[in-house]
C-alpha cells in the first residue's frame, strides 16, 4: 500500500511538472509541444489506473454536464466518420480533436493547489515574455542589418507560428500579468517586471497586426484597470503611467506605413464587389482575388459554407469531419476562389462547426460555451469570464479549434482557469 502511495505522490509531482512544460511550450512547433502532451497523457493514465475507485475525483455541480458536453462534441465528430467518404481525412480530423476529451478529463480528475496555479500563471508569463523579447530582438536585427521591417506573419516566422495565434497567447499574457500585478502578495520589483511585460505585449500585438486581438486586449485591460481602481487595489498614478506609456508606444508604431495599412484594413469595404459576384453566381477571375481583404474574404467564405450545407441537404448532420475540406474545395473551384484559397477553413468557429457538424454539433458547442459562462459567473471567476468572452470574439474571425496550436491552447487554458474558484484550496497530495 505504501509503495502505491509513494508512486501516486510521485506521479502527482510529475504531472505538475509536465503541466509547467505545457504552459511554456505553446509557442513551440506543435511536434515539440505534442511530445509534452503525450507524456502528460501517459502519466495521467498510469495515475488513473493505480488510483482506487473510492479515491477518484467525483464530479459535482456543473462539472459533470460540462465534461459530458466535451465528450459529446468529440463523439459527434467521430460519428460523422460513418457518413463521410474521405475516411483518412476524417480520422486525421478526429484525432486532432482528442484534446476535447483528454484535457477536460485530466483537469477534472487532478487537484491543483492555488499556489500551483499561480506558479503555472507565472511560468506562462515568463515563457510568452521571453518569446516576445526574442521576436523583437530578431525584428531589430533584421531591420538594422537588412533595412526590412517584419510585421504580421513575417514577424512570427522566426518561431514558425501563425501571427494571429501568437497574438492569442500574448492576449492571455496581458490578462494573467495584470491579474498577478493586482495580487496583494506581489512585490514592487515584480510589478515593475509585470508592467514591462504588458508594455512589450502591446508592442508585439501592434507588430503582429491582429486587429481583433489588439482591440479585445485593449478593452479588457481598460475595464480591468477601471475595476481595480474602483476597488482601490492599486494607485491611479500607477495605472495612468502605464496606460500613457502604452498609448505613446502604440501611437508611434501606428505611424509606420505597413503597420498602419494593416490595421486600417478593418474599416475598408474593399472587396465587397467580389463577395457580391459570388452571391450572384459570377465566376471570380484572377484580378478579383487581389481585391479581397480579410473582412470581405471572410464574408465570402461564411456565405459559401452555409450555402453549400443547404445545397447538400445536410443542415442537421453537417458535411462531416472527413468531407468538409473536399466539398468546400470543390465549391471554391466552382466560384473561382481556388487555387488561391485551397484547403482554407471558414475563418469562423461557429460557422465552421455548423458546416462540419450541422445543427447537432453547433447546438452541443453553444450549450457547452453557455455552461462554461454560467460556471465562471457562479464561481465569481472573473478571470475565466474575461477569457471566455475573448474566446467567443476570437471565434468570430478565426476557426480557432481547427489548428493544433489553437485547440490545445484554448481548451487547456479554459480548464486551467476553471480550477481557479472559491473552493481552490491546498491539495492534499500536491504541496508545490
Amino acid at each position: 500500500m505504501k509503495s502505491k502511495e509513494k508512486l501516486n505522490e510521485a506521479l502527482n509531482k510529475w504531472i505538475l511538472f509536465t503541466l509547467y512544460l505545457v504552459v511554456i511550450s505553446f509557442p513551440l512547433v506543435y511536434h515539440a509541444s505534442n511530445v509534452v502532451l503525450y507524456s502528460l497523457w501517459l502519466l495521467w493514465l498510469v495515475k488513473t489506473f493505480i488510483t482506487p475507485k473510492d479515491k477518484r475525483t467525483v464530479l459535482t455541480g456543473l462539472n459533470r454536464p460540462i465534461l459530458v458536453l466535451f465528450l459529446s462534441l468529440f463523439l459527434w465528430q467521430a460519428i460523422s466518420l460513418t457518413y463521410n467518404i474521405n475516411i483518412l481525412e476524417g480520422i486525421k480530423n478526429v484525432e486532432g480533436k482528442l484534446s476535447l476529451v483528454f484535457i477536460p478529463l485530466l483537469f477534472f480528475t487532478t487537484e491543483l493547489s492555488l499556489k500551483s496555479i499561480m506558479s503555472l500563471f507565472k511560468a506562462y508569463v515568463f515563457s510568452i515574455s521571453s518569446f516576445s523579447v526574442f521576436l523583437l530582438a530578431n525584428l531589430a536585427f533584421i531591420y538594422f542589418s537588412e533595412g526590412k521591417l517584419l510585421i504580421y506573419h513575417d514577424f512570427t516566422n522566426a518561431i514558425d507560428l501563425h501571427a494571429v495565434f501568437f497574438s492569442y497567447y500574448v492576449f492571455l499574457n496581458v490578462v494573467l500579468t495584470s491579474y498577478l500585478y493586482f495580487r496583494k502578495d506581489t512585490t514592487k520589483s515584480e510589478r515593475v517586471i509585470y508592467s514591462t511585460s504588458i508594455l512589450l505585449s502591446f508592442i508585439v500585438l501592434v507588430i503582429s497586426a491582429s486587429k481583433n486581438v489588439l482591440a479585445v486586449t485593449t478593452v479588457s485591460l481598460f475595464l480591468g484597470y477601471i475595476l481595480s481602481i474602483k476597488k482601490r487595489r492599486i494607485r491611479v498614478k500607477e495605472i495612468l503611467i502605464l496606460l500613457f506609456t502604452i498609448l505613446i508606444g502604440v501611437a508611434v508604431l501606428l505611424q509606420i506605413k505597413t503597420i498602419k495599412n494593416r490595421v486600417n484594413e478593418i474599416t475598408e469595404l474593399r472587396g465587397l464587389e467580389g463577395f457580391q459576384k459570388v452571391r450572384d453566381g459570377i465566376f471570380i477571375e484572377e484580378e478579383d482575388i487581389n481585391q479581397f481583404n480579410g473582412t470581405s474574404l471572410r464574408l465570402t467564405l461564411w456565405y459559401l459554407g452555409v450555402k453549400t450545407l443547404r445545397e447538400e441537404g445536410k443542415l442537421i448532420q453537417g458535411l462531416s469531419a472527413g468531407d468538409r475540406k473536399d466539398v468546400m474545395n470543390q465549391k471554391y473551384f466552382e466560384t473561382g476562389l481556388n487555387p488561391w484559397y485551397y484547403d482554407y477553413n471558414l475563418h469562423n468557429q461557429f460557422v465552421q462547426t455548423f458546416v462540419e457538424l450541422g445543427l447537432v454539433g453547433l447546438i452541443i458547442y453553444l450549450v457547452l460555451i453557455v455552461l462554461l459562462f454560467i460556471k465562471a459567473i457562479k464561481d465569481r471567476n472573473w478571470l475565466l469570464t474575461v477569457f471566455l468572452s475573448a474566446f467567443v470574439i476570437f471565434q468570430m474571425t478565426e476557426s480557432v479549434l481547427e489548428r493544433n496550436k489553437g485547440i490545445v491552447f484554448f481548451i487547456f487554458i479554459i480548464m486551467l482557469l476553471l480550477k481557479l474558484n472559491p473552493h481552490c484550496n491546498e491539495n492534499r497530495n500536491i504541496r508545490n
